[in-house]
């Protein structure tokens, strides 16, 4: 049964450091709300709402809002694996 334990990773890595990841991601999107960015049509919008934009020839409205959620996640995995990596437990 040990050999079949591989798909639980994932969920290792984010809980090595939950409260970081939340933290930072919390913090982080709430600075993409406030960064304006000029759409190619010239009308500014929030960061976060250009990106999830990006995703739109992709696929529609909502699966580009999926995408975009998905891709989030994936950018903290990738944080807390580099933190998990190096064997960094910020604890508070």
């Amino acid at each position: 049964m040990k050999r079949r334990q591989g798909w639980a990773l994932p969920f290792v890595v984010y809980g090595s450091n939950p409260i970081v990841v939340y933290v930072l991601s919390s913090l982080i999107a709430k600075e993409m709300l406030l960064w304006r960015v000029s759409q190619p049509g010239g009308t500014p919008t929030d960061l976060q709402q250009y990106l999830a934009s990006a995703f739109t020839p992709l696929a529609s409205a909502n699966g580009a809002s999926l995408l975009y959620a998905v891709g989030y996640v994936l950018l903290w995995l990738g944080v807390a694996a580099f933190l998990y990596r190096r064997g960094a437990y910020i604890k508070v």
